[in-house]
């Protein structure tokens, strides 16, 4: 059986909203083209968006293209990992981290 790879989704500012108010689990990375650790845990989310698949939703947000939602969701560095249950944030990771950080903190939500 071949792995299918996904890929974690960019979105706009309007649509993150709307997929918080939806999604039962999203995790959301506040990323930047120009922060190099944004770039290194990039694969690990990948790696997360591909091990739970059924059970959560990952995107990333682009900080430069999204100022006033990292406003409104108090980003004050990068990266910086959301973490939404049915619409309430229940978790935050600032900074880089390693893939156990982001799948334990995850296995207490799902």
């Amino acid at each position: 059986m071949t792995q299918v790879s996904l890929t974690v989704e960019s979105v706009q500012a309007d649509r993150l909203e709307e997929l918080i108010a939806t999604e039962s689990l999203l995790v959301v990375d506040y990323t930047a083209t120009w922060c190099g650790p944004c770039r290194v845990i990039a694969p690990i989310l990948e790696q997360i968006a591909n091990a739970f698949s059924d059970r959560l939703t990952v995107v990333k947000i682009d900080f430069e293209q999204s100022k006033a939602s990292a406003i409104r969701h108090k980003i004050r560095s990068l990266p910086t990992v959301l973490v939404f249950k049915q619409g309430k944030e229940v978790a935050r990771i600032i900074g880089s981290s390693a893939y156990e950080t982001y799948r334990n903190t995850l296995a207490q939500h799902l």
